[in-house]
């Protein structure tokens, strides 16, 4: 075991990127940096592990094991956490401004600071690669920190007889020193009185009263050392606990934040445009971003550097979310490993199998968790009915290590809810039954994950289509008076502006790409939904199930690749006619919402003014018709855009004969996914509008492009004329107009435009 039990102990989170304080490079310069330091016996240990720990370290990345990728350096690897004094879980009670405490806590101070630290994060966030980054610090600095680093796995040291965090540390320093080296418990007494060493405790939330106990025994006896814990976060996790589990010296506690969308634009950028840095990222960080939504996987390096490895280009493109759980788990359980073709091994099908059957109970009680018993007696029945010995397939510790099951004082369940959804999905491919199951009587509407997931492994199944559109039709038949609401669709605000000004405006409304980061950042969400909250026989109100059955028939048209073009037109008109029924049932919902919240007000006159309240009501319904279609054409996008829809998009967008709202969703819906001749399509739209109601809608799509840098800046210029063009139209002048505000636009300086 390596890092004192630490090696072995499955994949970790990738690190972050770009080097941080440390700055150095590792192995060769590292050593040179320690020559000449003084303290002798100090100096010989960190000269001693520096090799071995650094090859370890950087081994520790998903992303240099990730197939078909060049192994990079711990600097290339590595990006510096955002770390905060506020856990995640409070960010909803806590200001982002509030800067009353000071500033929040910087890597430097980490490092650096006197203080002994507690690291909080969540699952995967990269807590073990801080402390890789903290202990590579350390020996890259020995000459002006002159402490020695040495890192102990909580989880796995051996707690049995005394001196017990002496010896997991003589361990981790015999383990990493040079082959002709060797180190006596004497050698790190030395280093331990004299406060010659910084302490790294890794997975300190897995202690319990015992083991606490004789950390602490130590951590009174050498003082004088810096130490280091860090402890995965979750809502629960110290609710649970009856005593509390922390160390007894005095130390600060710094979390380490989910990776945000600038952070993975960057690490984006340095991993797939390294050879042009100057390249238009965006694209591949939509689809990036999208990944995380679709799959509810956490925002976590570990999980960022797997999708990242299933591209090497800006061409990226994720095929469905099924394949990004795929290549997840394989990660995990080490599919790829050369000890899965040896006959002794028990392989990926072997392990997923148990995962399978460990779903398979837990779909049949409709609970998601495992009591530590129950998990044992299914461990123990799953091998006797097929005649494995638990000793030798090692299933009561792998999935724990591996980061697919997690233990908890009361329950065992899967890491991630997305986990129990996708080997549901794979349950239903082996078992025609359990999928005739899920399909009948509206059930698939707790299932809407599994069939994303089942539908991206199983592209040909035509059958999930029929059944959902059965259901689709029958709701169409009763809700088509509805559609009606679309016939007057009129939006009287006056949204125009003068020629003079309108550059300035354009300019002035547009983002930074940081604040574009910021404002389109979704957060995690990997913990909204807890595996052991998730329940399967959950009632739905005849609108919910209507609007569920769309969004659920659009994920499977997407995914469902494999067939007939036939099919896919036909399915896609479905959608097309499901989406303005969306519409009009939330624009007349919300209109209704909103009168009767004018009447009450207009029955107390003494308190409101009648004809301010009737102004703002209509003021209101004209932004609620804006915002609505651009609402519902995202969620579209995010159901069913995919680049190989492509040819039945231009079909639909060619119809002359199309409802306004069918050609709105069509044309954005094929330049959301930035698909070749867009500026085409979205130009001949454009110039073919007519509708002053309809161009509203369309100048604050081609505005929210522009504003939030949606496009490469490659694009700019003719999101500038188009947006023109709309604003002529809406102002009723003619082309000579353009000219004028061309060239205001140019007048201006372009660099306040990025």
């Amino acid at each position: 075991m390596g890092a004192a039990g630490h090696r072995g102990s499955g994949p970790a989170p990738a690190g972050y990127g770009a080097v941080g304080p440390a700055g150095g490079a590792g192995g060769l310069s590292v050593r040179q940096g320690i020559q000449g330091c003084a303290g002798t016996e100090h100096r010989n240990i960190v000269h001693s592990i520096c090799e071995k720990f650094l090859e370890y370290a950087n081994s520790y990345f998903v992303s240099n094991v990730a197939s078909g990728k060049i192994l990079k350096s711990f600097e290339e690897s590595f990006i510096p956490p955002i770390l905060s004094k506020y856990s995640e879980y409070e960010k909803e009670t806590i200001f982002d401004d509030d800067d009353t405490d000071g500033p929040p806590p910087t890597l430097d101070e980490v490092c650096t600071g006197p203080e002994n630290v507690l690291l909080l994060g969540k699952k995967e966030i990269g807590k073990t690669t801080l402390l890789h980054y903290i202990s590579k610090y350390y020996i890259s600095n020995f000459n002006s920190l002159h402490r020695v680093p040495l890192i102990i796995d909580c989880e796995y040291i051996d707690y049995a007889g005394k001196n017990v965090v002496s010896r997991a540390a003589l361990q981790f320093i015999n383990e990493f020193c040079d082959d002709d080296d060797a180190y006596s418990q004497g050698n790190l007494d030395i280093l331990l009185r004299e406060g010659a060493c910084i302490i790294l405790f890794d997975n300190f939330e897995t202690l319990g009263q015992k083991e606490l106990a004789k950390i602490n025994e130590f951590l009174q006896l050498y003082s004088n050392n810096k130490f280091i814990f860090s402890e995965k976060e979750s809502i629960s996790a110290r609710a649970l606990r009856e005593i509390p589990i922390v160390p007894i010296c005095a130390y600060k506690e710094v979390h380490i934040c989910s990776l945000s969308k600038a952070q993975i634009r960057t690490i984006t950028k340095q991993c797939i445009f390294s050879q042009d840095a100057d390249s238009d990222a965006t694209s591949v960080i939509d689809k990036v971003m999208l990944c995380f939504k679709k799959t509810t996987l956490p925002k976590t390096p570990f999980v960022l550097s797997l999708i990242l490895s299933l591209c090497d280009n800006s061409d990226f493109a994720p095929i469905n979310e099924a394949v990004v759980m795929e290549q997840f788990m394989e990660s995990l359980l080490e599919k790829s490993s050369p000890d899965e073709a040896d006959s002794r091994t028990f392989d990926f099908r072997i392990k997923e199998d148990f995962l399978i059957f460990l779903v398979t109970h837990m779909h049949l009680a409709n609970n998601y968790y495992l009591k530590s018993e129950e998990f044992d007696m299914l461990l123990n029945r799953y091998h006797s009915t097929i005649g494995f010995s638990v000793s030798e397939t090692g299933f009561d510790r792998l999935f724990f290590d591996k980061g697919v099951l997690v233990r908890t004082e009361l329950i065992i369940t899967f890491r991630y809810s997305c986990m129990i959804e996708y080997y549901i999905a794979k349950k239903a491919g082996q078992e025609p039954e359990f999928l005739e199951c899920i399909m009948s009587d509206r059930n698939y509407l707790n299932y809407s994950n599994e069939l994303i997931y089942y539908t991206g492994l199983n592209r040909r199944n035509i059958s999930i289509l029929h059944t959902l559109r059965e259901d689709l039709l029958r709701d169409y038949n009763r809700l088509q008076p509805i559609i009606a609401e679309l016939d007057n669709y009129n939006i009287g605000l006056e949204i125009s502006i003068p020629d003079s000004t309108f550059p300035q405006k354009l300019a002035e409304a547009r983002l930074s790409q940081k604040e574009s980061d910021d404002l389109s950042d979704p957060g995690d969400t990997s913990e909204r939904v807890l595996p052991e909250t998730i329940n399967k026989n959950v009632t739905h109100s005849e609108m919910n199930a209507f609007i569920e059955t769309l969004l659920i028939y659009g994920s499977c048209l997407k995914n469902l690749e494999l067939i007939t073009k036939v099919e896919k037109v036909s399915a896609f008109d479905d959608y097309l006619t499901g989406l303005c029924i969306m519409l009009a049932i939330l624009k007349s919902h919300t209109e209704d919402f909103f009168d009767r919240m004018i009447c009450e007000m207009e029955s107390r006159p003494e308190e409101f003014d009648i004809q301010k309240i009737q102004k703002a009501q209509n003021t209101f319904k004209d932004i609620i018709k804006i915002a609505l279609p651009l609402t519902i054409q995202n969620i579209a996008l995010e159901n069913v855009g995919t680049s190989k829809l492509k040819s039945i998009l231009e079909g639909v967008i060619q119809k002359e004969s199309l409802d306004n709202f069918k050609k709105f969703f069509s044309t954005f819906l094929y330049a959301d996914p930035r698909l070749p001749g867009l500026k085409n399509i979205l130009h001949q739209y454009a110039k073919d509008a007519q509708d002053k109601s309809l161009l509203k809608i369309i100048f604050f799509k081609l505005l929210y492009y522009y504003q939030f840098r949606y496009f490469s800046s490659s694009l700019d210029v003719f999101l500038e004329n188009t947006l023109a063009d709309v604003n002529i139209k809406l102002q009723s002048k003619n082309k000579f107009s353009k000219g004028q505000w061309i060239d205001n636009l140019k007048k201006l300086d372009r660099s306040s435009m990025t």
